[in-house]
This record gives C-alpha cells, sequence and structure tokens, in this order.
C-alpha cells in the first residue's frame, strides 16, 4: 500500500493523452505534492503542465519498469470502439491483469480505475460487459478504487456529436427527425469533464475513499430534452418522431452496422434505450461538493456545432486509439 506521508507521491497516468486524462492531469497539477508519470502510446507534442513528465508507452508491448517506484495507478484508458487488434476484451480486462500483475514491481500502488456507468460483468454489450469484468478482478483486491462515470461532458465528446449530427439533419427535414420508439424517453446524468478529473484526483489519495463509486452529475434529462435544449441554443425547434423500434433495429444490426460501422454498430444502438444514471450523493461525497450543472455544456456544443463541418458520428476503424 502507498505511503500517505509521503511528500511527493508519483502518480502513473495511463491514457493521459485522452480527453478524460486532461481533465485528471489540470486537477492534480494543482499541487506540488504529485508527480505525474504521464503514458501515451504515441510521443505527446502537446503542452505540459508543471510537475509532470511523459513517457512514449504502450502497454501492451512495453516493459513496465519506471524510473522510481509509483504510489498511485490510475487507469484513464479507453476507446470508443474495438478493432481487431485491440477488442474491448484486452482493452479493458486485458489492461487490467496487466496492472495488477505489475503491482509489485510498481511499489504496490494503489489503483484508480476510470470505468463507466453500467458497466456489469454479464452485460449484453462488449464495451459495458468487459468493462465490468475489468471492474470485478480489481475490486477483489485491497487498496482500489472503481470510478464510474456517466456520459463525461468534454468538447465534441462522441454525444455531443452524434446529437449536433441530428441537429443538421433537421435542418433538412423542416425540423423534424424520426427516432426509434423509446429513444427520447431514455435518460442520462451527464458530468462534466472536470468534476472526472477531480474525483479522480481525490479517489487517488482519500483513505477513506469507497472501492466503487458513481459518478454523475446533478440532473437526469432525456435524450428528447436534450435534444431540445441544444436546438433552443440555435433558437430552433426540433421535432421527433417515433418510428418503430424493431424496424430501426433490424436496419442497423443487418444494414448499417455492415456497411457503415463507423456510423453505429449494433451494440451502439441498443445502448441509446440503457438508462444511464445514479446517485449523485456518491459523487458529491467525493468532491466534497454537488457536482456542477451540465446543461450549459450541452447549449455551447449546439453552438460550436454552428461553425464547424460535419463531425464523425464515429471515428473510424483507422483512427481508433487508446487514450
Amino acid at each position: 500500500m502507498s505511503d500517505p506521508k509521503k511528500h511527493t507521491r508519483n502518480v502513473l497516468l495511463l491514457g493521459a493523452s485522452g480527453k478524460i486524462g486532461l481533465e485528471i492531469r489540470k486537477a492534480l497539477a494543482q499541487s506540488p505534492a504529485y508527480h505525474v508519470i504521464c503514458c501515451s502510446r504515441q510521443a505527446w507534442q502537446g503542452p505540459r503542465f508543471s510537475h509532470e513528465t511523459w513517457l512514449k508507452f504502450d502497454p501492451f508491448a512495453d516493459a513496465w519498469s519506471f524510473p522510481s517506484p509509483i504510489d498511485v495507478v490510475i487507469n484513464a484508458v479507453g476507446a470508443i470502439s474495438e478493432t481487431k487488434s485491440l477488442p474491448f476484451a484486452q482493452i479493458h480486462l486485458g489492461l487490467t491483469q496487466l496492472i495488477l500483475q505489475h503491482r509489485a514491481q510498481l511499489g504496490h500502488a494503489r489503483i484508480v480505475q476510470v470505468s463507466a456507468l453500467g458497466a456489469d460483468a454479464t452485460h449484453e454489450t462488449a464495451f459495458l460487459r468487459t468493462k465490468g469484468q475489468a471492474d470485478a478482478l480489481l475490486l477483489q483486491q485491497d487498496d482500489v478504487c472503481v470510478l464510474r462515470p456517466s456520459i463525461v461532458c468534454t468538447p465534441a465528446t462522441m454525444l455531443s456529436q452524434k446529437l449536433q449530427q441530428l441537429l443538421k439533419m433537421a435542418r433538412f427535414s423542416f425540423g423534424k427527425l424520426l427516432v426509434p420508439s423509446g429513444f427520447p424517453s431514455t435518460q442520462i446524468q451527464p458530468i462534466l469533464g472536470e468534476d472526472v478529473g477531480w474525483a479522480v484526483a481525490k479517489a487517488a489519495f482519500s483513505v477513506d475513499c469507497p472501492s466503487l463509486v458513481e459518478l454523475v452529475g446533478p440532473q437526469r434529462i432525456s435524450f428528447g430534452a436534450l435534444i431540445a435544449e441544444m436546438a433552443a441554443a440555435q433558437s430552433r425547434e426540433v421535432r421527433l418522431l417515433e418510428v418503430s423500434r424493431e424496424i430501426m433495429e433490424t436496419f442497423v444490426k443487418h444494414f448499417v452496422a455492415v456497411w457503415f460501422p463507423d456510423l453505429i454498430n449494433h451494440d451502439q444502438f441498443k445502448l441509446l434505450f440503457v438508462d444511464n444514471v445514479g446517485d449523485m450523493q456518491q459523487t458529491a461525497a467525493l468532491l466534497g461538493r454537488n457536482p456542477a450543472d451540465t446543461i450549459p455544456f450541452w447549449k455551447g456544443e449546439a453552438g460550436s456545432c454552428e461553425h464547424q463541418e460535419k463531425p464523425e458520428l464515429f471515428p473510424r476503424a483507422d483512427k481508433v486509439e487508446l487514450v
């Protein structure tokens, strides 16, 4: 177990180049007590904060050898979709296994893992199932914390891009959109990326932090209401027309997922009908305050949409990276 009395604490941050990694770095940079070893599979060319060192490191190929003992390992690695070379099972479960395999070598570090709300080892979708399997393995150990955020609000996040695309489509359909039945009423409870960053930093060194914490924002909002908020930010109205979910699911499964897999796959489609909400008090207890309102974020994203080229709903397979 890491020694909480050490003056400078070494943090190994996996996934440092990603959007959530950035928020974690911002939070840790507020204290000179932390030295952050930021790991990325590609050489980092971006800005750096004080008290951090960057290493080009591929956890699946490189030796787990670092210059000093590690106090905390933060696993913020994630991917929007899997590839043949990097399936979800390897990205999620495989990486957790590697961390535990090298834990003694790292100095018996505390482990903080950024998972996903709804992760379940028996879930029907590969993304949440493998997340759940990785969490279950980690939670068998001492001195660990698994954080499960709902939708994380960071600029141009995947959900934001999808909703922006829907709003653009509505321009050509007289403000009307065909959507699968049930989709408008699905509820999410998004949380600002900044709050996730602070929650991870708190969990890294809080001795009384629970081993499993749901991270959610202050308001539950349906997809339908969220689309309405974003449309209003553009001074427009959008009317959602629900059509048979079964028909649309068949279309996605047998046509879109086959010929246009970068647009949406069958698992992603199924998640559009699963509420993603949790207990805000867990988040507030970890942060020491209530999480911030996310509605201004979504309105801002709607405004930025007006000045952007068409966003990709999902990155092409050759663009998928661990971040």
